[in-house]
């Protein structure tokens, strides 16, 4: 009798690992697009000292939680240099608008 429900207990965690794997391909095999969806993204160039200017053409289909990385790099004689980066996250909200006057410091 312990042998039958021990066999039956290694069945169960057999098909909660297939459905756990299954779960999380599905997670991250899952379009970006099916949340958002960015169709252009245009930097502008500036002066030294003035905001650099953004225009961003998105879409935010779905409420989501999302991160975020950004980095510029400037061209130098021995390559590119980093100029600054920034990381963060926050809530993604199908009604949200991005600012009208927006740069990259925003």
């Amino acid at each position: 009798m312990a042998w039958k429900l021990t066999q039956k207990m290694k069945q169960w965690h057999v098909l909660l690992l297939a459905l756990w794997v299954l779960l999380w391909l599905t997670v991250q095999l899952w379009p970006g697009s099916f949340w958002l969806e960015i169709r252009q993204v245009r930097v502008f160039s500036a002066a030294l000292g003035e905001p650099v200017r953004m225009a961003v053409d998105q879409t935010i289909h779905r409420n989501f939680y999302g991160q975020q990385s950004v980095r510029v790099r400037k061209l130098e004689n021995d390559g590119w240099l980093m100029a600054c980066s920034s990381n963060t996250g926050g809530q993604y909200v199908t009604t949200d608008m991005l600012p009208a006057d927006l740069d990259l410091g925003w």
